[in-house]
C-alpha cells in the first residue's frame, strides 16, 4: 500500500473520502468537505491528525 504514503499528502477532504469507505461518492463527500474545509481553517496542523 506504497499509494497511501503521497496521498497523505492530499488535501483532508480526500484523505476523508478514502478513510470513510474506500468510495465515497461525491454526494456523500459534499457536507463532509464543507465540514472539512471549516475544520482545516481552524486547525491548518490538522494533517496530524491523519498518523
Amino acid at each position: 500500500m506504497d499509494n497511501d504514503r503521497p496521498q497523505s499528502s492530499i488535501p483532508k477532504r480526500r484523505v476523508l473520502k478514502r478513510g470513510k469507505s474506500g468510495e465515497t461518492s461525491d454526494n456523500d463527500i459534499n457536507p463532509l468537505m464543507k465540514k472539512t474545509v471549516l475544520y482545516s481553517q481552524k486547525r491548518p496542523d490538522d494533517s496530524k491528525d491523519d498518523f
